[in-house]
């Protein structure tokens, strides 16, 4: 797959890309949680974990705020169960309580307005549905220019809980 220019910032599915290598683990760990679900990807980038949770989910919508990407996305992943969509996570384009699943990886670092993306996920999940979430370690990474806020598991915790969230589990990814 030849990509340039304006997707430099996103990661690439790419076999040799080890941040696509690492976005890959965490799509492999939750496969099983969205079986049967109607799923919500918000900053799906590329789509490659749209298209890999496709396997697995009733349903799976992919978003993100950049149209290239999105035409690539569904381009490379044509299936009748996934749907890709130009959307602002800060404000989705979806009805209350519309999705059994809402995953958002490696995006909230990016976003400055962290705690209204969270209130907004929240907005978009069923009662007794599942955020998943994943983001760099404050205490073991080095922040990078694109890297507006990164979280501690104890202040992603405490946001988590202040958007109404409970029974909160996080865990590692180590390369």
């Amino acid at each position: 797959i030849k990509i340039t220019g304006y997707f430099e910032s996103r990661t690439k599915p790419e076999s040799h890309n080890t941040q696509f290598i690492e976005s890959m683990a965490i799509y492999h760990y939750i496969r099983d949680l969205v079986g049967n679900k109607r799923v919500l990807d918000a900053g799906c980038a590329f789509g490659y974990g749209v298209n890999y949770l496709s396997g697995y989910a009733k349903e799976i919508v992919g978003t993100d705020l950049n149209l290239k990407i999105i035409r690539w996305a569904d381009k490379h992943y044509h299936k009748r169960n996934i749907k890709f969509v130009l959307s602002d996570i800060i404000n989705l384009s979806f009805r209350e309580k519309s999705f059994d699943v809402a995953c958002l990886f490696e995006v909230i670092h990016h976003v400055q307005e962290y705690q209204e993306l969270i209130e907004e996920a929240r907005r978009v999940i069923k009662e007794n549905g599942l955020f998943l979430i994943s983001t760099r370690n404050k205490t073991e990474v080095k922040p990078e220019y694109t890297h507006i806020h990164i979280f501690t598991p104890e202040e992603l915790k405490e946001l988590l809980l202040k958007s109404g969230f409970d029974n909160i589990q996080i865990y590692g990814l180590n390369r």
